[in-house]
Parts: C-alpha cells; structure tokens; sequence
C-alpha cells in the first residue's frame, strides 16, 4: 500500500468486507456460437471461501456482473445477458504486467484478467476475457498470463475533491 498510495490517500480507502460465495452456474463464451453458455463439462462450480475483509481486491463473479458497477448492463437481464461482452471491463496491461508474464490480444490489445471467484471446480478462477465477456468456466489459478485488476474502495467524499 505505501509504494501505491500516499499517507492521505491511504487514509481515505475503506476496508470492504468481501463475501466469497460458490460459484453455482458455469458458464462461457462460445465462439462458435458468439454467445455465453452455459458448461459444465469439467465441472459444476466450485467451493467459495470465508467472508474476508480488505482493503485491495478482486473483484467477484457476482461484482463483475453486477449491472450497478457496470454502464451497459439493465437490470433486467438475465445470467447470460450480463456475461456478455462490455466495453468498459476491457482491460489493458501495464508495461510491468506484460514483463511479468500477462499476454494480451494480438488486435484490440487487451488482456484477460482474473477475479476472486472460484470455476468450475477449486483449482479454477473465474475471470473477464480481452473481450469483456465473463466466465466461471476459468483458468489455473496459478496462471501468469491472465492481468489482475485490483479494485479499492474509497470514501465518497473524496470523489469530489
């Protein structure tokens, strides 16, 4: 935290108390079909862990669907409809990320990233494709090539300055 933000800026990012539910529905891009299904070939969900409290995390299945976080998203659609392809969970690598291992799309240039939820089964996560599809039929979650994109939570006031 002291390399990242400075002594004022850390005073004002909360600590989030983050549940860590199980994943129940897996579900991917099909490309074949251009559309997010559901599958459970490998799996049919995985086991979630202890409600934490932090102050940098990743985001859940549950908030990378959520269509309060999200523009694009009504919140009438269903599972499948929210998964879909979103501009703003696009993500890009940083110069130290790409050094570190993250690979990114050869056209648009951005990367997978990864979020706290477990797959299809524990040795899983989910994440958000370079595309800005979600899926909880994951990657090894020991993998270097998917990005990490930490969230915090700040006071609200500090908006606004």
């Amino acid at each position: 935290m002291e390399q990242a933000f400075s002594d004022s800026e850390q005073k004002d990012i909360l600590t989030a108390t983050l549940e860590n539910k199980d994943t129940k529905t897996v579900f991917r891009f099909d490309n074949e079909n251009k559309k997010i299904v559901e599958d459970i070939s490998n799996g049919k969900g995985g086991k979630g862990g202890k409600t934490t409290k932090d102050k940098v995390f990743l985001l859940s299945l549950d908030e990378a669907l959520n269509p309060q976080y999200w523009s694009g998203i009504k919140t009438n659609y269903d599972l499948f409809q929210r998964a879909n392809s979103l501009n703003d969970r696009i993500a890009y690598c940083t110069d130290y990320a790409l050094f570190s291992g993250c690979t990114i799309d050869s056209k648009i240039l951005s990367s997978d990233w990864m979020l706290r939820s477990p797959a299809e089964s524990n040795y899983f996560v989910s994440g958000v494709s370079f595309l800005g599809n979600v899926s909880s039929y994951g990657a090894d979650s020991w993998t270097t090539y998917f990005g990490i994109r930490p969230a915090i939570k700040i006071k609200r006031s500090e908006l606004y300055k």
